[in-house]
């Protein structure tokens, strides 16, 4: 079986820029100038002819400059002096054999299928050329100007870190391992993850040369929409997915067709997308998404129109039920560094992503034959008098402008305006005048250098725009990330908890968990919405972390929906404070909490009963210190509880979770109902420790009508602490937890076991001070 290298081994190169060379011999002959270059794919490529393409059509012309590769990958250009900077602003290919005559098409796919080195795309880094299939992907993303600024502006910045992403690799992961240039060089297990990952690239691009030659064939044959050009891209990326809320590792493979009839230009896009395996496999007649997006531009009068489609099938029954469509009516502009701005109305005709398992919005309906291209046409003539279709179900408006600062970043700004339809209608007014739904401001910045920051508000009832004299922040989430090009981070993040919340909507890697919403270690068992702020600085000593929650704003201005779900301004003082501060160099993790409640009554805010926060005062210090592995991933926690003495005692430390072993549990007692719960929370032996597993074929909710589910989660994750196990219950209303225990180890780990107390603590107690109701031991045997 082929050996896969996890893409978090993997580290890239934003390449800096240098000097050329020369030479002067003295005599009366030409000067002349050497340029050397490097190309490589899963190995060096030895004996590949390389060329200069001076006039960027990505061909090898006859005039162009030619040289021919050593054992190596190695290649020298010697060009007349004059030539340099020309030479330097050129993009350098691997050239594929050269063309048969005969049928061009025919020929072109002959070629495709005969080549075992597709061609690539490289350029000047300022040192030295650089051919590889990373090279090809940022030259193919960034405008033919890059050229101008030897991909090392803001831009290109940019697209690397967006190729970086794809991968899974952060900017600082990026730099180290020389993505762009030779990642080969340092001959360690990420220069063989990023081979393997190269030869897959590099194996697509020869998939796409084929399928566009056949389709470039079709074409000259069968072209009733008059296209000039077609082009195929494959490729794996990592993605995140807007409803499920998580990564997704996927193959993607898109055509594109263009044309342009005087000031009219058209592209077409027909995209899937496929779900990838751990072993970086799919079953191509199992797609995850098919769409096609179709775009035209009127570069005379800067008109905008465009219109896609979608159908999602996440479950993978083979049945892509989740289905959208959109189109587009407005401008756009494009300034001189080949960025674009674009303001437009966009339509939606979209369904309930429920369908697929992919949560719910049962006010969605789609619409199957509606026509939305022909409704927006007609709503255009006259927003502010025509009524739009009921299948039109929300409107946004799009305001997007790119552009490099006076630094000479990277700047997007992003603008969303949403109206929603409002119920169950058959035709609404919409128009930018009227009151919005809601409102979603985006920035990006990048530098040269390779710093990003990225500033995501989200207003989830336009109070932005619906009342400009609030006396409080109108946003319900905001999210500030910076992250520097040497590994430095900093996150400010804010939004609503919500109790029996499984995890945070929007989080930080790792902190996706937080008490008060699966856990409260003061009243057990039970749980209030709050809403929380926090700040994360990470280092290269390690990190630091600032929770403050506070109480929910939940008042219901007239007008307004919903309630505000704001951080309450009548009260700033935050009821529970959580600092921590992590050591790399000794792995040890300090955490200070501070709880004071609200108060201790449920109080009742309409539509829907609330918890105002429960908690009793307290303050906790603890320290968890990692303890190098002896099978199984483990740590040292130091608790001390007010002015109490600290209490010592073996904890799990977070890579249990990642942790190949396997186990058996057996209770002290042989009662039926303690081996069914064990079996609940744990599983089937020989078991490995899970995060989330679905358990509904051993337990349905309490009326017996939906599933359930059970999380493991560490107190302190996602560094370690005692284990809490939640048996969740999945409603359409939302979910809750029907059962919560503690495990907490009694005895360590010797190689063999480990022994530990599954502790059953009444609702309400406090799980550092009151004693638990059952205690049920517990000894875990390692499997070989």
């Amino acid at each position: 079986m082929k050996k896969h290298y996890p893409l978090t081994l993997i580290a890239a190169l934003v390449l800096s820029a240098c000097g050329g060379g020369g030479s002067d011999n003295g005599d009366s002959s030409p000067a002349t100038v050497t340029l050397t270059g490097r190309a490589l794919s899963s190995d060096y490529l030895a004996g590949q002819t390389v060329c200069l393409d001076f006039n960027a059509d990505q061909q090898c012309d006859n005039s162009a400059p030619r040289t021919t590769t050593d054992s190596q990958g190695r290649f020298t250009f010697t060009l007349p002096e004059a030539q340099q900077a020309t030479a330097r602003q050129a993009w350098v290919i691997v050239a594929p054999p050269a063309e048969p005559a005969g049928a061009l098409h025919s020929a072109a796919r002959s070629i495709s299928n005969a080549m075992t080195t597709p061609m690539m795309l490289g350029y000047f880094d300022g040192t030295q050329f650089a051919i590889s299939p990373y090279t090809h992907q940022l030259v193919i993303s960034t405008n033919q100007a890059e050229r101008q600024h030897q991909y090392q502006s803001s831009i290109a910045a940019k697209e690397k870190q967006q190729i970086a992403t794809e991968l899974g690799l952060t900017t600082l992961a990026a730099n180290a391992q020389k993505l762009f240039g030779d990642y080969l060089a340092a001959g360690d297990a990420h220069s063989t993850a990023l081979a393997e990952v190269a030869a897959t690239k590099a194996q697509q691009l020869l998939e796409a040369s084929t399928l566009q030659a056949q389709l470039a064939d079709s074409l000259a044959s069968n072209n009733p929409q008059g296209w000039t050009s077609v082009q195929v891209n494959v490729r794996n990326l990592w993605s995140h997915s807007f409803h499920l809320h998580t990564m997704l590792h996927l193959r993607q493979q898109d055509v594109i067709y263009s044309k342009r009839v005087g000031a009219i230009e058209t592209t077409k896009t027909e995209g899937t997308q496929w779900l990838l395996d751990k072993e970086g496999d799919y079953t191509p007649s199992l797609a995850l998404q098919r769409y096609t997006n179709e775009v035209t531009k009127d570069w005379e009068q800067k008109h905008y129109r465009e219109w896609a489609s979608w159908a999602l099938d996440y479950n993978q029954d083979g049945n892509a039920s989740f289905k959208g469509e959109k189109a587009s009516l407005g401008t756009f502009s494009q300034d001189a560094n080949g960025l674009y701005s674009y303001h437009t109305m966009e339509f939606y005709n979209e369904g309930d992503p429920a369908s697929e398992g992919a949560g719910s919005r049962p006010e969605l309906a789609y619409c199957d034959g509606f026509d939305i291209q022909a409704e927006m046409t007609r709503w255009s003539a006259d927003p502010d008098n025509i009524a739009v279709d009921h299948c039109v179900a929300f409107v946004e408006k799009r305001d997007i402008v790119e552009s490099v600062d006076a630094q000479g970043a990277w700047v997007n700004n992003d603008t969303m305006t949403e109206w929603h339809k409002p119920g169950n209608v058959n035709s609404w007014l919409v128009n930018d005048k009227l009151p919005p739904s809601y409102y979603e401001p985006r920035s990006q910045r990048v530098t040269a250098q390779g710093d990003m920051q990225r500033l995501t508000q989200y207003d989830w009832h336009a109070l932005t725009l619906n009342a400009p004299g609030l006396d409080q922040s109108p946003f319900n989430v905001s999210h500030d990330e910076l992250q520097q090009h040497n590994g430095d981070k900093t996150i400010k993040l804010s939004q609503p908890l919500w109790r029996y919340g499984s995890k945070l909507g929007n989080s930080m890697t790792g902190f996706e968990r937080v008490e008060l919403q699966n856990y409260n270690p003061t009243r057990w068992g039970r749980y209030s919405d709050a809403y929380i702020e926090q700040s994360y600085q990470q280092q290269a000593g390690g990190f630091t972390l600032q929770n403050r929650f506070f109480q929910l704003d939940e008042r219901q201005p007239e007008g307004v929906a919903q309630p505000l779900n704001l951080k309450f301004a009548g009260n700033v003082t935050p009821f529970t404070t959580q600092d921590w501060q992590f050591d790399n160099a000794t792995q040890t993790l300090k955490v200070k909490h501070h709880y004071q409640p609200v108060t201790g009554e449920i109080v009742f805010v309409l539509p829907w009963p609330r918890f105002v926060i429960e908690g009793n005062p307290m303050e906790l210090e603890a320290s968890i210190q990692l303890q190098p592995a002896s099978g199984l991933p483990n740590a040292m926690q130091v608790t001390r509880v007010d002015d109490g003495q600290p209490i010592s005692t073996p904890t799990f430390a977070q890579g249990l979770f990642n942790s190949p072993l396997r186990w058996t549990v057996t209770p002290s007692t042989t009662e039926p109902d303690v081996t069914t719960l064990v079996e609940l929370l744990f599983g089937q032996a020989p078991f490995g420790f899970t995060a989330d597993r679905d358990t509904s074929a051993l337990r349905q909710c309490e009326l017996g009508r939906s599933d359930t589910s059970v999380q493991q989660n560490l107190l302190f994750a996602p560094i370690g602490g005692d284990m809490v196990l939640n048996v969740t219950c999945h409603e359409t209303s939302g979910d809750w937890v029907m059962e919560q225990y503690l495990l907490r180890i009694t005895t360590p780990f010797n190689g063999t076991a480990f022994q530990a107390e599954l502790l059953d603590y009444a609702e309400g107690a406090n799980i550092y001070r009151d004693e638990p109701r059952q205690r049920y031991p517990l000894t875990f045997i390692k499997q070989s």
